[in-house]
Order: structure tokens, then C-alpha cells, then sequence
């Protein structure tokens, strides 16, 4: 349950004092909650089976693997985005005009 005080925490001091039009604030935001609901989901599973978990170290590792490449993904699809928003239209919008 401390998980739940910690990433509650972590979210709500970064939607309060975060620059919240930067993308990697959200990509950053996104991965810590995919990664709390892996342990939610383990946390939750381990309290309806009687100390015995529903993911084994191996789903858990899967799911962390996964979880980290969409938001490496997510981040280089951004990162790509913004380098050709500042540099590319900036650039053509100072030739023309």
C-alpha cells in the first residue's frame, strides 16, 4: 500500500509543478503508472490468492520489458516530432519570410 502513497504523490506534485506542455513530462508521467499498475496488479493478485502471486517473475519481467519499449518507443516518436517542429519549420518560416 506504500506503492499507492508514493506514485499518488509523484503524480500529483508533477501535474502541480511540471512544465506540462513538455511531452517527456508525459512520457515520463505515463511509464510510472504503467509500472504501478504492474504492481497493483501483482499487489492485488497476491491478496485474493492467499500469498500466492498471479504473475510469476517471468510475466512481471515481460510486462516491465513491454511497458519500457512503448515508452522508449513514445519518446523517440516525440523526440522526432519536436526536433522537426523547432528546427525545420522554424528554419523555412525565417527563408520565407
Amino acid at each position: 500500500m506504500g506503492g499507492v502513497l508514493i506514485v499518488g504523490s509523484v503524480v500529483i506534485s508533477t501535474l502541480l509543478w511540471a512544465r506540462l506542455s513538455s511531452l517527456y513530462v508525459w512520457t515520463v508521467l505515463i511509464a510510472t503508472l504503467a509500472f504501478a499498475a504492474i504492481g497493483f496488479m501483482d499487489d492485488y493478485a497476491k491478496m485474493r490468492a492467499a500469498a500466492q502471486s498471479r504473475f510469476d517473475g517471468k510475466q512481471k519481467t515481460g510486462s516491465a520489458i513491454s511497458d519500457s519499449g512503448r515508452c522508449l518507443a513514445g519518446s523517440f516518436h516525440l523526440h522526432e516530432i519536436f526536433w522537426r517542429t523547432i528546427f525545420v519549420e522554424r528554419r523555412y518560416s525565417v527563408l520565407e519570410g
